[in-house]
């Protein structure tokens, strides 16, 4: 019985440590994939920040974006401190050439920044002699430094933005950007593949030592009953308990022995990011990146849900969005479109639904809303006209003209948004800037529509 008790103690021992070997093989690979994701993504965060703070300098001319692009640079480092952590991480591999493609890119990136710094350096007259020495090493054309300051200020601009066929006369600066961007997107995808298969090979030896560990366990329960009760205590039945969570997609309880504790971490960490991951794109996929309210495809499959409510549709469509894109840069008009969608939110209830359906155009659905609340609605536009009005946060006054209608459950969302549009339309040909209920003057444009 001693000799056999040691046997079957020292089998117990060599699976318990493969399951412990694989699990650490397991948690490794998850570390080391988490470590590489974080990284590239901070190698991004450091160009994109660059690139954000040197066009809004070459933009306005503020010292303080500038001041903000060089501590970016030389202070915070976020982009070369990545770059020196991921190094060493793919040394040898096939990703090491693409890392430092990107590098080399980055630097051709940093090189046309620093042209257009220079050049709007001279357009806006700042002669503050740090920023030149940050910059010595840089130099422009003399063709470039003969131009007039208009002229500077331009070329400036163009080698930060231009994009498409300005790009064969103002450099390849948005080109050089994608590469990036898209190299880096790259070598987390492979190192995704790479950690899923480690995590696989891992998963496969740690479920054949498990089947190890359930038929020595068996054997002993024939011999020594005490030991036979403490392993189905504190190794099988938490097992057994672990799988039914992987089951029912629920997290494991951290229980049982050290390995199968180790385990459950491993795997709770891992089902914590594909948790996190599927909430992020179902997230993405319903709502509008630039105002963070419901995007078409979200009014698409909520709007059926209102048919057979009693509601308020509103048709909203800033007045004149095009002349702001044109005269003020795409920049202020994305903060007129969060500001307008910051607006909104703050002026309608928490029932009320609010979307982003494209371009300049949003939609409100007014929960709950009974036909003849003109005036509460009035003085909502009201209110929302005063707040856009507004120019203390630098940005120029804007107007909206609103459609209007009302539904008791009857029509079809189609028609709702039909009558709404309308008269959006009557709205925008009577002046703009106001909100035009829908009536049954209007009725004979939808008639073909019922």
């Amino acid at each position: 019985m001693a000799v056999l008790v040691l046997l079957i103690a020292f089998l117990l021992f060599m699976v318990s440590d493969a399951v412990s070997s694989s699990a650490k093989d397991f948690q490794e690979s998850t570390d080391t994939y988490i470590a590489y994701q974080i990284t590239a993504s901070q190698l991004k965060q450091g160009s994109d920040n660059l690139t954000k703070h040197v066009r809004s300098f070459v933009v306005t001319g503020k010292k303080e974006n500038l001041d903000y692009y060089f501590k970016e640079l030389n202070e915070l480092r976020t982009y070369d401190t990545a770059y020196e952590k991921l190094l060493p991480m793919v040394a040898g591999t096939p990703q090491e050439s693409i890392l430092k493609m990107i590098n080399g890119y980055e630097v051709k990136i940093k090189n046309m920044e620093a042209q257009s710094i220079l050049l709007a350096l001279d357009a806006y007259e700042i002669n503050d002699s740090k920023y030149r020495d940050y910059l010595s090493e840089y130099s422009v054309t003399d063709f470039m430094n003969k131009l007039e300051k208009a002229e500077k200020l331009e070329t400036a601009t163009k080698m930060v933005f231009a994009s498409g066929s300005q790009q064969i006369h103002y450099g390849d600066y948005d080109m050089f950007k994608k590469i990036v961007d898209d190299n880096i997107d790259t070598l987390i995808k492979q190192m995704a593949s790479k950690a899923q298969e480690e995590q696989m090979g891992s998963m496969n030896t740690m479920q054949e030592s498990v089947g190890h560990l359930r038929r020595t366990t068996l054997f002993l329960m024939c011999f020594i009953l005490v030991v036979s009760f403490a392993i189905l205590m504190y190794v099988v039945a938490p097992l057994l308990k672990n799988i039914d969570h992987i089951n029912k997609h629920e997290y494991l309880e951290e229980k049982g022995v050290g390995e199968m504790k180790y385990l459950a971490k491993s795997y709770n960490q891992m089902f914590a990011r594909v948790m996190d991951d599927q909430e992020r794109l179902s997230y993405e996929a319903s709502h509008d990146a630039l105002t963070k309210l419901y995007n078409r495809q979200a009014y698409l499959d909520l709007s059926s849900e209102y048919e057979k409510r009693s509601i308020c549709f509103l048709h909203i469509d800033i007045d004149d969005f095009k002349i702001v894109n044109d005269t003020k840069g795409h920049d202020v008009g994305d903060l007129v479109l969060q500001k307008v969608a910051n607006i909104l939110r703050s002026s309608f209830r928490s029932e009320d639904v609010l979307f982003r359906l494209g371009g300049d155009e949003f939609a409100v659905i007014m929960n709950g809303v009974k036909e003849g609340s003109d005036e509460i609605i009035h003085n909502k536009v009201d209110n929302l006209g005063k707040a856009l009005a507004d120019t203390s946060d630098g940005l120029p006054p804007i107007t909206v003209s609103i459609g209007a209608t009302y539904s008791n459950g009857n029509n079809t969302f189609n028609i709702i948004y039909k009558e709404a549009d309308l008269a959006l339309y009557k709205a925008k040909s009577t002046g703009k800037g106001k909100i035009v209920f829908y009536d049954d003057s209007l009725s004979s444009s939808i008639s073909e529509i019922k």
